[in-house]
């Protein structure tokens, strides 16, 4: 019977760093290549503040739940400030810009991402960014409080 070989940290590092780089490049294909093919991608929030939240299972949905983010919203850059990897959970904490496509106003956010990972591909992603950030800069904020 073969033991299991477990990734080194700098290939889960690497593989980390190239999915969130493909998303910036908008490779919505590279990006659900990481992910499960059930794989379940949480983004974390109150739909009547934040467009972006919901939960979405499967390439299909993730790539479609990605299509939405970047029809509303311009992401200029993103990046990783700490990767912390206990397999099979890492957590990555992460910082982006960008422009809203629907007001120009600008986002700056920090976030952070639980990833849990089986047999080399991620099973469950979620992610928590502040929520009343994103609420003002869209103004649903505005409009949830009226």
């Amino acid at each position: 019977m073969s033991e299991m070989q477990v990734p080194s940290r700098e290939d889960l590092v690497e593989a980390i760093t190239n999915i969130y780089a493909a998303r910036l490049r908008k490779e919505y294909d590279t990006v659900v290549a990481g992910f499960a093919p059930n794989a379940r991608v949480t983004l974390v929030g109150a739909p009547d503040m934040n467009p972006f939240s919901g939960t979405f299972r499967g390439h299909e949905q993730i790539k479609q739940a990605l299509l939405g983010i970047d029809a509303q919203l311009d992401i200029r850059s993103n990046s990783i400030e700490a990767i912390l990897i206990d397999l099979p959970n890492i957590a990555v904490r992460w910082h982006c810009s960008g422009t809203l496509k629907t007001n120009g106003a600008a986002i700056e956010e920090d976030c952070f991402d639980h990833l849990h990972v089986v047999d080399g591909l991620i099973a469950e992603y979620t992610e928590f960014f502040d929520t009343a950030n994103v609420g003002i800069a869209t103004q649903h904020m505005l409009k949830a409080a009226i």
